[in-house]
């Protein structure tokens, strides 16, 4: 991917001028796009001053720029600092050196590349393009790492959820046996009361009427009552099954 042949993409850039400058920038940012195109890197721009190359799938962003330095400026009317001196503040300015730097997925040894008064923008070409594509490879195995961290962290998870589950599931089961203890304990006492009654029943309290029903209408109901009462009415092994399925 080269850039037009008349220069960089002012719409992009943006320069209030197109000088000597902007058309060094000019040449060594062609020179690097047409190498990172011959060596697969899929160029596009990014948000300004960036541009991405993508090599593995990776999207690296980079940007040619100006190297800036520390200097003294004006401190205009409208500004406000508190180091000032002399009516001057820090600031920054552009050399004359171009400075390269890759944003995404190097070493702070081989991400910046600046001129010197001994190398060109474009004498560093072959390093760059060898550096991103070394980047695009650290993005891609730094991908799949994350990929697989996230498959171990989804099956951790789950097996989490699992064991709660299964804790929570167990601890209902017991809080119902307890309530099926209370349950069957109240069911005993009632159950021995009906026995009582029956063996309290006399021939006249038989022949008679209470309430619409006979005694034995009555105990009948009784019975019927503490039969749901108890679970143990149901058996041993049915009283677990309702206890395994949740009462």
């Amino acid at each position: 991917m080269a850039l037009r042949k008349t220069g960089w993409d002012r719409a992009f850039y943006m320069p209030k001028t197109y000088d000597a400058r902007d058309l060094e920038m000019d040449k060594a940012l062609n020179a690097i796009l047409i190498a990172l195109d011959k060596r697969g890197g899929q160029c596009a721009r990014g948000p300004h001053p960036y541009f991405t190359a993508t090599f593995s799938g990776v999207a690296i962003r980079f940007g040619l720029t100006w190297k800036k330095k520390n200097q003294w400026v004006p401190v205009e009317p409208h500004e406000t600092y508190y180091k000032v001196k002399n009516g001057m503040r820090m600031g920054v300015a552009p050399t004359d050196r171009l400075r390269f730097a890759i944003m995404d997925h190097v070493n702070k040894d081989n991400r910046e590349w600046v001129e010197t008064t001994n190398r060109s923008m474009l004498s560093y070409v072959d390093d760059i393009v060898a550096a991103m594509i070394k980047a695009g490879q650290n993005g891609h195995e730094s991908k799949i790492a994350q990929e697989e961290w996230r498959r171990e962290y989804e099956k951790r998870r789950l097996e989490e959820d699992r064991q709660r589950e299964i804790v929570r599931r167990d601890r209902d089961m017991w809080a119902s046996f307890v309530e099926m203890a209370a349950e069957h304990v109240k069911a005993e006492n009632v159950r021995r009361f009906i026995a009582t009654i029956r063996a309290s029943v006399t021939e006249e309290d038989a022949d008679s009427s209470f309430g619409g029903k006979t005694v034995s209408q009555w105990l009948e109901w009784a019975d019927d009552h503490l039969f749901e009462m108890d679970p143990l009415s149901v058996g041993v092994g049915p009283m677990f099954t309702e206890l395994h399925n949740g009462r």
